[in-house]
C-alpha cells in the first residue's frame, strides 16, 4: 500500500471505532490488523 492510501485507511478506520464498528469488520475493510486498530 501507498503511504497515503495506510493513512486515509487509519483514518477511516478510527472513524469506524469511533462510531462502535466491529474491529473484525474493520479490518476487512481496511486490510489494517486488529492490533492496528485497538492501538488507534
Amino acid at each position: 500500500m501507498a503511504k497515503g492510501e495506510t493513512k486515509a485507511n487509519r483514518e477511516n478506520a478510527r472513524k469506524m471505532k469511533e462510531l462502535g464498528a466491529d474491529t473484525d469488520f474493520i479490518s476487512q475493510i481496511t486490510g489494517l490488523t486488529a492490533e492496528e486498530i485497538e492501538a488507534l
